[in-house]
């Protein structure tokens, strides 16, 4: 259901909005639209800003957590080759890291150590038949 307006509601809508633009100085007006518009601005740069550089914080805490992560686990399962491409040169003994941190652990971190490296032996074990079976 919609409400047609005749022409003489039409024209004493226009009469009251020119009288109230009328009564309204242009000067006074602009100046308060600029203010607004200032305002508005400052605050969603200042939002913007704070959430860019809170949320780029976060990722690079992220990756470098990961990185050590990644670290540590090559470190602890002695992939050489992922070591060497870290940079680390054979003079740099992980075994005796290894060592240092398996003789640090709780027995709870040994018995995780233990169980990831079986998994990873099974893994291995998985794709060398699988190789084997594919290439030989």
């Amino acid at each position: 259901m919609s409400i047609e307006l005749t022409e003489e509601t039409k024209k004493a809508c226009d009469a009251i909005a020119y009288a109230i633009d009328q009564a309204i100085s242009h000067e006074d007006s602009k100046k308060e639209i600029d203010k607004f518009v200032d305002c508005t601005v400052d605050r969603i740069y200042d939002f913007l800003k704070s959430y860019l550089v809170g949320d780029i914080g976060v990722n690079i805490q992220y990756h470098i957590e990961q990185n050590v992560r990644d670290i540590i686990r090559k470190i602890l399962i002695g992939d050489k080759k992922a070591i060497e491409s870290l940079g680390i040169t054979f003079s740099f003994n992980c075994m005796d890291i290894r060592q240092a941190i398996w003789e640090s652990c709780s027995v709870g971190i040994e018995n995780k150590l233990i169980e990831d490296l079986q998994d990873e032996i099974v893994t291995l074990k998985s794709r060398l038949k699988y190789a084997e079976e594919r290439y030989y």
